[in-house]
C-alpha cells in the first residue's frame, strides 16, 4: 500500500530509527479496506482512527477491530491516524 502507507529513516543520537506512517488518508470504501487489512494483521496495533467517515466505524467494530477506535478528542499525536 504505497499510496497510503510510508516508511521514514530518522537518523538520530542513538543511531537509526525507521518507522512507518500514514502517507494518505484512505477516502474510498476500497482503500478503506485495504487499510483495515493493515490494521487487522500488522505486528503492532499502532494505526489508530478517529473522526471516521460514517459507516467505517461500525464496519471496524463488527470485525473486531474497535481497539483501533480513538474517543474523539483524544490526543494521539504520536499515533499513525487514518480519518
Amino acid at each position: 500500500m504505497p499510496d497510503l502507507l510510508a516508511w521514514q529513516e530518522d537518523d538520530g543520537e542513538f543511531g537509526t530509527v525507521s518507522h512507518c506512517y500514514v502517507k494518505r488518508q484512505p477516502e474510498t470504501d476500497v482503500e478503506f479496506e485495504r487499510m483495515k487489512l493493515a490494521m487487522e494483521f500488522g505486528e503492532v496495533d499502532c494505526i489508530r482512527v478517529r473522526g471516521c467517515k460514517a459507516g467505517w466505524e461500525a464496519c471496524l467494530r463488527a470485525d473486531g477491530l474497535e481497539h483501533h477506535i480513538d474517543p474523539d478528542g483524544t490526543s494521539a499525536r504520536l499515533r499513525l491516524l487514518f480519518f
